[in-house]
């Protein structure tokens, strides 16, 4: 593992620590609150909610923002920042995705509802993963947090992105619901900027049409996390697997102890050998034209899958609404393969 100082979600940290010391001995306390038993007590999977954070940024420097009514967003999107790596620095998980399985997530579509129950299952409260050859606003990605927040007065979930570039940090948020992305960035755009209502629809439209390309493939990114967890492993031991801490008995109670240093993790190493092992053996095969096409993959897409009974006791249909519903990845399909040897599948499908 290379120095834990040169990775840059840790850099990020550090600026922090050092623009509001003692910022996190806040972060716990605040986190203690959110999540104390009562009718506003916060989800156990959200572990430090944005106005926890807020909190203890106005806690750690009661002089920031202060008498500054235009400074309302900037001091938002700070909290939106502490909240993601605050919670990051809990675990401290990095992911590192295969190559070939990064470039498929990336160009993958989403044709399916983004449901909250589909990211409970994300690996740990906060995960950064990195995305090389990625760029957000012409320039380079170098990842980016991902984490759940609850909202109390929607009694709403939210995904929270936060992207690391060389310039600064961007927070970003898909209401999860049964909608797709391009409605959630819609949501998402019409709670946060008051004046939404006001702009063109033209002016408007291209927004969320820009905005959601943008987070498509994050979206699939951490999908991907959350539904294909056996793809994951650790560099050290193929026995770990990423989880949340748990609370250690301490004078005067409990306490969850942030990780004591940065965790790698590879992700997809298996199912991107087997897309380079059908690459290389890819042919060309000619059609009736004459024109040479090259075996190439059809890009790879989630969609919704029904599982449980199809009947009921009478033997009467069960309506889809009412089955479970699971959202799954499917993986790019190869096309003009020459599967000659039989040793390679046409589809890579995955399995749970």
């Amino acid at each position: 593992m290379k120095d834990e100082q040169t990775y840059s979600p840790v850099l990020a940290l550090n600026r922090i620590s050092q623009e509001y010391p003692g910022i996190w001995k806040h972060v716990e306390v605040f986190h203690k609150l959110a999540h104390k038993d009562g009718p506003t007590s916060v989800p156990k999977w959200c572990y430090l909610p944005v106005s926890a954070a807020g909190a203890a940024i106005v806690s750690s420097n009661p002089n920031s923002h202060k008498d500054q009514e235009e400074a309302v967003f900037e001091a938002l999107e700070m909290a939106c920042i502490v909240a993601a790596i605050g919670t990051w620095r809990m675990t401290k998980g990095v992911y590192r995705f295969d190559p070939e399985v990064l470039e498929a997530l990336k160009t993958s579509t989403i044709d399916c509802a983004i449901l909250s129950g589909e990211f409970m299952t994300l690996p740990e409260w906060c995960c950064y993963c990195e995305t090389p050859g990625f760029e957000w606003l012409s320039g380079p990605m170098l990842g980016f947090w991902c984490h759940l927040e609850w909202d109390p007065r929607r009694e709403q979930v939210e995904l929270r992105l936060l992207i690391d570039t060389d310039e600064e940090l961007v927070p970003a948020m898909v209401p999860l619901g049964p909608w797709t992305v391009v409605e959630g960035v819609e949501r998402a755009f019409k709670e946060t900027y008051a004046y939404a209502s006001l702009l063109p629809e033209a002016v408007w439209d291209h927004l969320i049409s820009e905005q959601a390309e943008k987070l498509h493939a994050l979206v699939s990114i951490v999908l991907y996390l959350c539904t294909q967890a056996g793809e994951i492993r650790s560099h050290k031991s193929d026995e770990l697997r990423p989880c949340n801490p748990t609370p250690q008995k301490v004078k005067s109670g409990l306490r969850i102890f942030p990780a004591d240093g940065v965790r790698e993790w590879s992700v997809g190493v298996r199912i991107g050998a087997k897309l380079r092992a059908a690459w290389a053996r890819s042919v060309q095969s000619g059609s009736s034209s004459g024109r040479v096409v090259r075996a190439h993959f059809r890009r790879g897409h989630y969609h919704n899958v029904l599982s449980g009974p199809r009947l009921n006791e009478f033997g009467e249909r069960i309506p889809s609404e009412k089955r479970t519903s699971n959202v799954r990845w499917r993986y790019p399909t190869f096309v003009n393969f020459d599967n000659r040897d039989g040793n390679l599948p046409a589809t890579i499908r995955a399995v749970d």
